[in-house]
């Protein structure tokens, strides 16, 4: 007998994947409620409704993500001359068309925030800046990465942010050499 799957309006779907005990789920108001009272029971510390207007990073974007894509197939992009870390694959994205693709379809695929703070650190990230709103990026870095210095432009001015950027450069060349 086949199984018949929900209709989309009635799914949630995991978003983001912030850190090994946070994740965030997407979907349907009805499905959301129901995942939140399931992690409650089987243990969760917290489980929380976030104020978001769209269930973001989930496939009741498609269309979305579709639209965009055919927009964005509109504009020239260069491959990257910095490293970029797409947010679906954790992974290096060299060429211009596979980081065009990463964008477009970013808000239709789930982001692996945890496992790119990884891959930036690997590559040789030393700071982490997180530009506003908010600063639950910076909490995540922080927690991932303790020894990498990590700020919310909200919490912090761009000029102490610069001066603390500029003597973790000058540390760093002094231990190159």
């Amino acid at each position: 007998m086949r199984r018949r799957s929900k209709p989309a309006a009635a799914r949630a779907w995991i978003g983001n994947l912030n850190a090994p005990r946070q994740l965030v789920v997407s979907g349907s108001d009805v499905a959301l409620e129901r995942v939140r009272e399931a992690a409650l029971t089987h243990g969760a510390r917290k489980a929380e409704r976030l104020a978001v207007s769209v269930p973001s990073h989930c496939a009741l974007l498609d269309d979305a993500a579709a639209k965009l894509t055919e927009a964005a197939s509109q504009i020239r992009f260069d491959a990257p001359r910095i490293p970029y870390v797409g947010n679906r694959g954790a992974r290096v994205l060299r060429r211009a068309d596979a980081v065009r693709d990463d964008l477009a379809t970013n808000l239709r695929h789930p982001v692996r925030w945890h496992d790119s703070t990884i891959a930036m650190s690997e590559l040789g990230a030393t700071l982490f800046v997180e530009m506003p709103p908010g600063r639950t990026l910076t909490q995540l870095a922080a927690d991932a990465l303790p020894d990498t210095p990590a700020f919310a432009v909200d919490a912090s001015s761009v000029d102490t942010i610069g001066a603390i950027a500029a003597r973790i450069r000058a540390f760093r060349r002094r231990a190159n050499d």
